[in-house]
């Protein structure tokens, strides 16, 4: 296998470098594309429908409820670890300079275009239910949907489904930031110390512990329970905190690729836990008047022992 000796992230040594691509992690990469079809397609089912989204007045499930719940503990968080993780691939490879011009082709433009073109049309079918909801489909023609589809382009919609990008464009300038200045002595220290600490400990309860009490103190300064949407262009700076952590996190582990495989190991006993958490925290969320602070400490653990899960399977592919 062909490698590089390439310029480390933050601080002057050589690695090893694999150039080709880890199609592994691309595969679940879209694995978490299609959970996000299952999670939005359920939304419709839940036995505690969400206001103003679409549903199914004659059919509900509190299986849907709980299958939302679940994707949702840990969907969004591998996604930004994902990204973290081939933000370090694509710096490394192509340098800064060629970073930042590409994620401007591939993430920016279309984030622009999409937010003026498709934003306003993803709205149609909310237009849709609340018309069908208020007026039944009696009055329903082609005129009315023509109209509720001009209406949505009269007005601002938020970002809706966008708002990822919207929060990778923040993450991607910060951490080019960060590389501008990376020989600084505290960044260089700092960097040193976190990822000392991750290599040491990436497959021991010491980095899970540590990793699950920083999200649980970050969730502390959202009023939900469950992590929330931000789909507004104001800065929710808890939420761009909390997601960066998973982003940081997958810089590191693509930093420290060739020590993946060892996450495997404790596979089994990582998604048996998460699911049991995952079950609890469902139950005592829908069943028990308890604090919800205990929830979302049960949550946050539940989110680490999910991306533990997913990122030592799919390590094992390459």
């Amino acid at each position: 296998m062909k490698a590089l000796f390439l310029h480390t992230f933050f601080f002057s040594q050589y690695i090893v470098f694999m150039k080709q691509r880890l199609h592994s992690f691309d595969a679940m990469r879209a694995i978490a594309m299609f959970l996000g079809v299952v999670l939005h397609a359920s939304i419709a089912y839940k036995a505690n429908p969400v206001f103003g989204w679409p549903r199914d007045f004659s059919y509900n499930n509190v299986v849907f409820d709980y299958l939302y719940h679940f994707i949702h503990l840990f969907r969004m968080e591998l996604f930004f670890a994902i990204a973290g993780f081939f933000t370090h691939f694509l710096i490394l490879k192509i340098g800064p300079g060629e970073f930042a011009a590409h994620r401007f082709k591939r993430i920016v433009i279309p984030f622009v275009l999409s937010t003026i073109v498709l934003v306003p049309l993803s709205m149609v079918p909310f237009r849709y239910f609340d018309y069908m909801s208020q007026h039944g489909t009696e009055s329903l023609h082609l005129g009315v949907v023509l109209s509720l589809t001009i209406d949505s382009y009269k007005q601002w919609n938020g970002l809706l489904h966008l708002w990822f990008l919207y929060d990778l464009i923040y993450f991607y300038t910060f951490t080019l930031i960060i590389y501008r200045f990376r020989n600084i002595g505290y960044i260089k220290f700092l960097w040193l110390k976190i990822s000392a600490f991750v290599g040491s400990n990436l497959v021991n309860h010491k980095l899970i512990v540590v990793l699950g009490i920083l999200l649980f103190i970050n969730t502390l300064y959202f009023s939900s329970i469950d992590v929330p949407v931000n789909t507004g262009i104001r800065i929710n700076l808890a939420l761009l905190i909390y997601y960066y952590t998973f982003f940081a996190f997958g810089i590191i582990l693509h930093f420290l690729v060739d020590d993946l495989w060892r996450l495997k190991r404790h596979g089994l006993l990582n998604v048996s836990i998460g699911l049991l958490l995952s079950i609890v925290s469902y139950a005592f969320y829908i069943g028990l008047n308890l604090e919800s602070h205990f929830i979302k400490f049960i949550n946050a653990f539940a989110t680490v022992f999910f991306c533990y899960w997913f990122f030592g399977g799919f390590s094992d592919c390459f």
